[in-house]
């Protein structure tokens, strides 16, 4: 990363009130929202499996930027996104992608509608993107090429996962080996894990055969589990404004990317409700929505830096 996004996000005034070094906070409490996070939202990030709360110091935390932005949803603030209430949030929600896998799927954030019979689920990045890895994507586990290790009853479902996963494979490992611009398709990795978490989730064998390892990993959704019909995906990318020339070129061509991913998702008909969203335009649904003080600090830390 060049360091001109991060050296702009040292310079809000609710950052600059405390000692940064390289970039990171002195503790991960000091990049929250008034330094406090009730205990339930602790024990989420210490149950994640990517450790979030180890890495949540830095001003540039993707865990902490999402945090922030969703916290105050509750019984009592509920947020109104695309024609649904919600009323609950989740953070860290791992779900069991296939058989014998040692990493379960970590979404970052679900949102519960008021009636518990829809999530949101979401996919959140912050500056992910500008490091361009291919290495996860490379790297997965060939197990998720067998169709016997995947939890649908039916094999065509396996078998369109499969092919979807052969196909980016193919893709990182010819951008890697051609010398091409290289792109971060450790992020494309992630959402096809994700989908196949989320079809576990909708399809009722694979729902059933989960249920006893989702529950045990997850305690604070045991009950809206058994209420859910439908799950809405997105992944949300936080969009440099242009100035910052290197942060917003590699946002451009990782949205381009997740775009195909969505497009190439839908066309066969794997999972159809999947969007691509930018921080600013989800800002733009939240700011009328949330209290002036929390308003002004996500303003501040994040949301004066994106509109890409």
């Amino acid at each position: 990363m060049s360091g001109k996004l991060q050296d702009s996000l040292c310079n809000s005034c609710y950052v600059r009130r405390f000692p940064i070094k390289q970039y990171h906070f002195g503790s991960w409490v000091d990049n929250v929202y008034r330094q406090h996070m009730p205990e339930d939202y602790c024990s989420m990030f210490r149950a994640g499996s990517g450790k979030e709360l180890k890495k949540a110091a830095a001003v540039y935390s993707s865990s902490m930027l999402s945090y922030n932005l969703f916290h105050w949803i509750s019984p009592e603030s509920t947020f109104k996104y695309g024609g649904t209430i919600y009323n609950k949030v989740v953070f860290e929600v791992k779900i069991p992608t296939i058989l014998k896998s040692p990493a379960p799927a970590n979404m970052d954030v679900v949102l519960v509608s008021k009636d518990r019979s829809k999530w949101l689920m979401i996919e959140s990045k912050f500056t992910e993107y500008v490091h361009r890895s291919s290495r996860e994507m490379l790297n997965l586990s060939r197990g998720y090429s067998d169709l016997d290790r995947y939890f649908f009853n039916a094999k065509s479902k396996s078998a369109d996962i499969v092919r979807l996963i052969e196909d980016w494979y193919g893709e990182a490992k010819k951008s890697e080996s051609e010398g091409e611009k290289k792109e971060y398709y450790d992020g494309i990795k992630q959402l096809l894990c994700h989908i196949i978490a989320m079809k576990n989730l909708t399809d009722t064998s694979a729902h059933n055969a989960i249920t006893k390892k989702f529950l045990s990993q997850n305690p604070f959704l045991r009950d809206e589990f058994y209420r859910l019909r439908t799950i809405e995906f997105i992944t949300l990318l936080f969009d440099p404004l242009p100035k910052f020339k290197d942060e917003n070129s590699a946002y451009e061509d990782y949205k381009s990317l997740c775009d195909d991913f969505k497009e190439k998702v839908e066309a066969e008909n794997i999972f159809s409700s999947f969007d691509v969203v930018p921080y600013s335009q989800m800002w733009n649904c939240m700011k009328g929505q949330i209290e002036s003080g929390l308003s002004e600090y996500l303003k501040d830390r994040y949301m004066q830096f994106a509109g890409a």
